[in-house]
This record gives C-alpha cells, structure tokens and sequence, in this order.
C-alpha cells in the first residue's frame, strides 16, 4: 500500500476494486491525510488537497515557495535590496525573508486576477545613520506600470530631493517637471541592479518632493497608458543597534525614530512590545475619512480645458436630455456611487465629471484622467520607538485589508516569531477570506518587519492590547 517516492498514484481514488483489493487501498490512502504523509517530507509539507486534485490530471505539485535566504545571512556587508520581479511573474504564491541581524522581515504575495501589486525594500549599509526602507505599491488600472515605477525610482527621488535640500517648503513642485521618461509595464525590474545609495532618515518636504516626481513620470506616460495607477505606502526606519538585554536599554539611549508616507488605501501599522496596536495610516477615502471627503468637496471645481467642447460631453449631454434630468450633468469632480443598470452600488467614489473616470481612493500616484482634486501628496507620519525595544511592522496592501483589521491581523501574526512565516500564512488566510466572504480574487501583498527581535516575549503578546492612532485624521 505504500507509495513509491515522488510518485502519484496512477489509480483513481473511486477505483472500482473488488474483495481485499478495494479494502486494502482504502485503509491504505483511503484518506488524503494518509496519502500525504506517504510523500517524502520535502514534497508532503507543500502540498494540499487542492494541489493533489491538480497533479492528477496535470502531474505535477503546486507549491508555496519557501524563504529565500538574505545574502545578510552569509556577512556580506554593504546595503542590500529586495524587491517583487518579472522573472517571479509566473508564481501565483510568492515569498521571501532576510536577516539583518537586529532587523528581521518577511514579504509574501497572493496574486488575483491583475498581478499589479509590487513592493520594494532597501536595507541600509554600514553607517549608522543610513535608514531602512520598505514599500508596498498597490497598482490598479490598466496595467502595473505606475507600481513598477515606483519599485525602480521612488527610493532613488526621495534621496535626491532630500539630498538637494527642500527648501521652506513652499514650493513642492519637482525642479524636473519638464523631463520626460517613458517607461513600459514589461520592463525589467532593477531587482539585480547596482547596490542603492543609503541616505539618513529624509524630511517630510524630501518626501513630497519624491511622490511627487514619480507623479509626474508616470504622467508622462499617459499616452500609452492613461488608466495606471497606483496606492502606496512607505516606511521608513533608522537603523537599530543590537539589543540582548533589557539591562542594555537604558532610558539616556533614546530613540529609533521612523516615517511612514502614503497615498490611497494601502495600510501600516506596528505592534508594541506589550501588545498594543499603533495604527501609523488613515484611507484616502470618502467613506473612511472625512477630511479628504471636505478637500474634494472644496477642489477647484472648473471644467478642464477642452471637457466642455468633446465628443464625450456631447454624448453625456444627450444621455441627459434624454432622460429629462439635465441637473444631473456636472463637469467637475463630485462624490457619488457608481451606478448599475441605473442603480447606485458599490462605495462612494470620486468622479472626474459626470461620465468620466471614477476612483474609490482620494490620493494616488499616476490617474493622469482621474479628478484634479485625486493627487499623489501623501500624509506622513513620524513616530518613535523606545531605543532596543522590540516592535512588529505590518505593511499591506487593500486585499488583505479589505477582510481584515489592525487587530485582527495582530492577533493572527503575534504567536508567530518568524516574520516570513508570518507575512505567508497571512497572505493565505486573507485570500482565503476573500473566497469566502464572495470577493473579487484581488492582489494580496503583506511585509512584515520586526526590530530587536532578541527582544521579543511572547507571554506579553499573547493578546492584543489597546488599539492607538498615531496619525492625524485632520
């Protein structure tokens, strides 16, 4: 009854034995469990029912990849990046895990039907002073191109602006505006490029000024791709020493300061020592937030240039004739649900003009046709953490946001001590909700980062404590 190694049965499970032959086979693999713990481990531990169901007819095992390794893990020194790649495009699951020492984290993917999330991570180098930097890009759209842009540029934006100085910050427009890039959704990714330039902890102006500009590149491609965008969020973090005992953590050591910088509905937050969840990012959206929903409402409200005169207005002003509601016709940027065979469904959303493009966000990078009062500035947030303390980041994107919260998602992830463990079994369990729950199979992206590892006690994290905002919802 025992399988051969790496060998799927050839006989159906509903084989029509007869006699000792059909009772043996089944008290042998009659359960999948059985025919499971008959593979060699290295093939068992990957594989499911749903995978099982699948060799069958195609021979083959589908499989979550395990954690990559960090080349930190070998001593090499100098900064190292990871980021999401074209040559992984092929995976439909999706992780990877490095070791930096006093800095563990973890980054796992579920892809749906788009594939357009990406993120991206810059570890810093030998100095001190160099920051850590993770990002989640969560595109939407037409294609991933204004995510992929901020993967290969927005590190390398933030640097320069912060380098050539912000200013008084009145003026947040990029000295580059006239620069033109072209840029193409299939381009290779810079995942195996040149070491980046590490650069201290930047400034909120050097922040703007990086969203901005890659605002801006991904503008200058809307000829080719006028429907990209993206949601994002950043965090920032200066690098920690090592801490192995509370003894070492004296009160005179300060702080590990951070930023976290973003636009739309992609989310942060980080899990105390004790438990507690600090909640770093607030949604760009109407229903959530009633500070971005008073900006639209007070945004310039005149037609773009040319609206008024195009084919499109025309066909919109005849719908409107038609159906003898005139008043509804409104050339500028209004708040409202879209609409299904005439009834309104779905969330609020932000419409450039009666018949024009709509977004459930009210910041994003890229929506060259979205609402002019849509933009890329984002909200940043500054916090800090008492010096040699463990904390747990979590960074992710709307798919696994969408079924679950702040404390939710800490109550899953707290009794479990790896960071790229953590980040995988989320990801499953969130697209596992969204099956469940009836939603659209979206992108999932969640990145785990903890600090001070060493310092971690898992009897105090055996709850969840209190739930606190630290941004500001004004």
């Amino acid at each position: 009854g025992a399988v051969a190694e790496g060998v799927v049965p050839s006989m159906p499970l509903g084989a029509d034995l007869k006699g000792k032959k059909r009772g043996s086979f089944k008290r042998s693999i009659g359960s999948f469990g059985n025919l499971r713990r008959s593979f060699p481990r290295n093939i068992s531990k990957n594989l499911s029912l749903s995978s099982f169901r699948s060799s069958t007819s195609t021979a083959s095992l589908s499989s979550v990849p395990e954690p990559l390794t960090s080349p930190l893990n070998q001593g090499q020194p100098g900064p190292v990046r990871a980021s999401s790649r074209d040559d992984q495009r092929e995976a439909r699951n999706r992780a990877d895990g490095y070791d930096a020492g006093n800095l563990f984290f973890g980054v796992a993917q579920a892809v749906g039907k788009k594939d357009q999330d990406r993120y991206d991570v810059r570890l810093g180098g030998d100095i001190p002073t160099d920051m850590h930097y993770f990002g989640v890009f969560d595109g939407h759209g037409t294609s991933a191109l204004a995510a992929d842009v901020c993967v290969d540029r927005l590190y390398e934006e933030i640097a320069a602006a912060a380098a050539a100085g912000a200013g008084d910050g009145s003026d947040t427009e990029s000295d580059n505006s006239g620069e033109a890039e072209t840029f193409s959704a299939g381009r290779p990714s810079l995942a195996s490029a040149a070491p980046h330039e590490p650069f201290p902890l930047p400034d909120d102006d050097a922040i703007v000024r990086g969203f901005l500009r890659i605002d801006e590149i991904v503008h200058s491609n809307r000829r080719t791709d006028p429907r990209a965008g993206t949601c994002a969020a950043v965090l920032m973090l200066n690098q920690e020493e090592p801490a192995n005992s509370i003894d070492e953590c004296d009160e005179d050591d300060g702080v590990t300061k951070g930023k976290v910088a973003w636009v739309g509905d992609c989310r942060a937050f980080f899990i105390s020592h004790n438990g507690d969840v600090n909640d770093l990012t607030l949604d760009h959206r109407v229903e959530v937030n009633e500070a971005e929903h008073q900006r639209i409402l007070d945004a310039d409200h005149t037609p773009r240039p040319g609206l008024l005169e195009s084919e499109l207005w025309r066909r919109e002003k005849e719908k409107a004739t038609a159906s003898g509601d005139a008043t509804r016709l409104r050339a500028h940027s209004f708040v409202d649900q879209r609409s299904l065979n005439g009834r309104p469904t779905g969330p609020m959303c932000v419409f450039s003009h009666t018949g024009g493009v709509s977004l459930q966000v009210t910041r994003s990078i890229g929506d060259a046709f979205a609402a002019r009062s849509v933009i890329a500035v984002p909200d940043i947030v500054s916090f800090e953490v008492p010096k040699g303390e463990y904390a747990r980041f979590v960074l992710g994107s709307d798919g696994v946001f969408d079924v679950m919260d702040s404390p939710d998602i800490a109550k899953f992830i707290n009794r479990i001590p790896s960071p790229a463990k953590a980040a995988q079994k989320l990801a499953a369990h969130a697209k596992q909700k969204r099956l469940y729950a009836g939603l659209t199979a979206d992108d999932i992206t969640v990145m785990i980062v903890d600090i001070n590892p060493d310092m971690r006690n898992a009897k105090k994290l055996r709850s969840v404590g209190e739930r606190k905002a630290l941004y500001s919802a004004a």
